[in-house]
Order: structure tokens, then sequence, then C-alpha cells
């Protein structure tokens, strides 16, 4: 599910739960990772007067995301706006459970080092959840 602008939250987690509803009947395997892109209003494209959605929507949706998918990681993707935006997201994901955090704000660096949080460095991209695992193929 995507979150963008003018989108409800609900959507999102009704798209989470249709994924974990064809999983359950067998009719798809379980998601080996799950990335949260946000969409990012992008100046000279036709989007660029659209408006995030609310910080707190995509950390809903990567809290049902946790809650039905527990053995899936869930990571909050790069694709997200900057700045102020991005420093309130980030702390909600990271308190939502996001497993992954690509590029962290500071503010989220600074909490995950005040609860006793593993951080751990990749250069890779967020869709290929092998971060700690060493599985990586440059060829």
């Amino acid at each position: 599910g995507l979150l963008g602008p003018e989108t409800e939250p609900a959507f999102s987690i009704s798209v989470l739960d249709e994924i974990r509803a064809l999983a359950d009947a067998g009719r798809i395997p379980e998601p080996p990772g799950i990335v949260v892109i946000v969409f990012r209003p992008t100046r000279g494209t036709r989007m660029e007067g659209g408006a995030p959605p609310d910080e707190g929507a995509v950390a809903e949706a990567i809290r049902h995301a946790k809650l039905i998918f527990p053995t899936s990681p869930v990571s909050l993707g790069c694709m997200r706006p900057a700045g102020g935006y991005r420093s309130r997201l980030d702390v909600l994901a990271l308190q939502a459970g996001a497993d992954i955090i690509v590029m962290p704000a500071k503010e989220a660096v600074l909490l995950a080092e005040s609860e006793g949080l593993e951080m751990l460095s990749a250069d890779e991209c967020c869709v290929f959840p092998s971060l700690g695992k060493g599985v990586r193929n440059d060829g």
C-alpha cells in the first residue's frame, strides 16, 4: 500500500490486510520484507503542490505491518520528504517498530541510542532486506 496525497491511512492498512489474507490462503508467499515509501512532492512535477501524508498515518501503517507480518522486516525507505517532516516521521517510525530506517534523521538516531537499540550500517537499497545478513551480490 502506498500513502500519498489525500490518501486515508485506512487504504494502506487495508492493502496490507489483503496481502496478509493472500499469504494466509497460500496464494502468495510470506513477504520477505515490507518497504514503506512515502509520497514526496517533487519540484517540476505535476505533483509538486501535493501534500505528503500525515506522519502519524505512516507510523500507523508501519505499526500495522509489524503486527500482521511479525517475521517480515519493515523498512522505512529513502523515498520520503526531507526536513522537519523526515525528523518527525523517523522518530515515529522507530516508535512504531520499523526494523530499518534508511538514512535516519539525527533525532531517530539519538532515540535509538537512548533506547539501547543496535544500529547497523549497509550500503544497499532498502528493498533488499539483507541488512546484517552479509548477503550481497554486486555482480
